[in-house]
């Protein structure tokens, strides 16, 4: 069995994904470390399995296509295919750091007793991001910008905190093994940004009994283009953590409904969105910021809540 299994899940980024094994190939790992790299390739159009085959020459990848498409598929996917003892999650977007590897599995010999590990995420910018982006982008916003670090305090996460981010984890094999994997009606599906899936994987494992524990020196830097720097963005991707959200836990009301969609939900949106109108063209992004994420994640429960609905209605006539 090899020591380590790094698992990249791709789908039509061919040119972002060149920049990734590039970083690879800069990787310095121990020589007592056995490790593969395996590419899922989720459904992509573009240049990906040629871009894999250059790399095959330069890094030990393997490369996998996985048709049914969405993020939580590919991992599973990946999670079959992995040889390795300890098993690491990362993505088409990143710059590894030269000493990933060996931090990683330092981490792993250092607390036998935990079942898995997360590294610090730190956003590289195509350019430099808006004054509101930059504020919260190590809070409110880190999961937008991709960016996360606990520090050197404690180290052990504990239920109720922010999760470890799939860009940088990596879980023993004995947690596979019990038969655990990714949801796959919630994560990324091509555009859909439904999100939260990480969450809900490291939730069932704190539950579980698992242990996870952060190392600090595991870095890895994630690229953040133009695109993730607007309003537009901000509001696409808490649309699809509300759409998460509802999935994990959904409330169904057959009373109470406005435009088939519960009363409260519609509040919430409003006030939001009116907190959002107030305070946007003051520039006070201490306000605005967390009302247009209220607005967005609020919205896309809503939007939830109807095809929910919907299906269940379909079923119920059918």
């Amino acid at each position: 069995m090899l020591d380590l299994s790094v698992i990249l899940c791709t789908y039509n980024r061919a040119e972002s994904l060149r920049k990734t094994l590039n970083s690879f190939s800069s990787v310095t790992v121990d020589s007592s470390i056995r490790w593969e790299l395996i590419v899922v390739d989720n459904n992509s159009t573009d240049p990906t399995p040629e871009i894999c085959e250059q790399f095959k020459v330069r890094t030990p990848l393997t490369y996998c296509f996985e048709p049914k498409q969405g993020l939580s598929c590919a991992r599973n996917r990946g999670i079959e295919e992995a040889q390795g003892k300890l098993i690491v999650f990362t993505d088409d977007d990143v710059d590894v750091d030269p000493n990933w590897m060996n931090a990683l599995c330092a981490g792993a010999q250092r607390y036998p007793e935990a079942g898995f590990f997360g590294g610090p995420i730190y956003a590289k910018w195509e350019s430099p991001p808006p004054a509101w982006l930059a504020r919260h982008a190590s809070d409110l916003l880190c999961g937008l910008a991709v960016q996360y670090d606990r520090g050197k305090d404690d180290p052990f996460l504990k239920e109720g905190e922010a999760s470890f981010i799939g860009a940088n984890m990596m879980f023993r094999k004995q947690v596979f093994e019990a038969g655990i994997r990714f949801r796959e009606d919630i994560g990324r599906k091509g555009g859909d940004l439904t999100g939260l899936e990480d969450t809900v994987f490291i939730g069932s494992l704190l539950k579980a009994g698992y242990r996870g524990v952060f190392i600090p020196e595991a870095k890895i830097f994630h690229r953040n283009p133009k695109e993730r720097m607007t309003e537009q963005y901000l509001r696409k991707w808490y649309i699809g953590a509300g759409r998460g959200l509802y999935r994990v836990n959904p409330v169904r009301y057959n009373q109470y409904l406005f435009f088939g969609t519960p009363r409260f939900l519609w509040r919430k949106l409003i006030f939001a969105a009116l907190q959002y109108i107030l305070t946007r063209w003051l520039c006070l992004s201490k306000l605005w910021v967390p009302a247009e994420c209220e607005m967005a994640l609020t919205w896309g429960k809503i939007l939830e809540y109807r095809e929910d609905r919907g299906t269940d209605q379909r079923n119920h006539t059918g």
